[in-house]
C-alpha cells in the first residue's frame, strides 16, 4: 500500500513559516505599542504628582512667584510631552493592529491548507480501504474458485 503524500506540503510549510514570521512581527509591534502606552501612563502619573506638588507650593505661607512660574512652565512642557507620547502610543497601537490583522490572515490561510490536507487524507484512506477490500474480495473469490476445482 502506498503512503499518503500531500501535494501542497511545500506550500503548507511556506505558509507555516510566513504565519510564524507574521506572528513574531505582530508581537514585536505589540510590545512597542505597550511600551509607548506605559511611557505615556508614567508621564501622566509624573504630571499628577507635579500638579499635587504645585498645589502644595501654592498653599505654602511663603509663596515665591518665581517657583510657581517655573513649576507652571514645567507643567506646560510636560503636558505637551504627554500629548506627543499619547500620539505616538496611538500610532504604534494602530501599527500593531494592522500587524495583528496580517498575522490573522496568514493564520487563516494556513488553517485552510490544514483542512484541505485532512480532507485529502480522509479521501486517500477511503480509497485505500476500497482497494484493500477489492483485493481481499478478489483473493477470496479466487480461493473459492480454486477450492471448487480441487473437489
Amino acid at each position: 500500500m502506498k503512503r499518503f503524500k500531500f501535494r501542497l506540503s511545500r506550500v503548507q510549510r511556506a505558509r507555516e513559516i510566513g504565519e510564524s514570521l507574521a506572528r513574531a512581527e505582530w508581537q514585536g509591534k505589540e510590545r512597542d505599542a505597550i511600551d509607548a502606552e506605559l511611557a505615556s501612563d508614567a508621564l501622566r502619573a509624573h504630571i499628577d504628582q507635579a500638579r499635587a506638588e504645585l498645589g502644595k507650593l501654592q498653599q505654602s505661607p511663603t509663596l515665591h512667584p518665581s517657583d510657581v512660574l517655573a513649576s507652571d512652565r514645567a507643567m506646560v512642557r510636560a503636558w505637551k510631552a504627554l500629548a506627543r507620547k499619547r500620539q505616538l502610543a496611538s500610532e504604534r497601537r494602530d501599527v500593531a493592529e494592522e500587524s495583528r490583522q496580517a498575522w490573522s490572515e496568514r493564520e487563516r490561510d494556513r488553517r485552510a491548507l490544514e483542512r484541505l490536507e485532512e480532507r485529502q487524507r480522509e479521501l486517500f484512506r477511503i480509497e485505500s480501504n476500497r482497494a484493500e477490500d477489492a483485493e481481499a474480495d478478489e483473493w477470496a473469490s479466487s480461493r473459492r474458485r480454486t477450492n471448487k476445482w480441487e473437489k
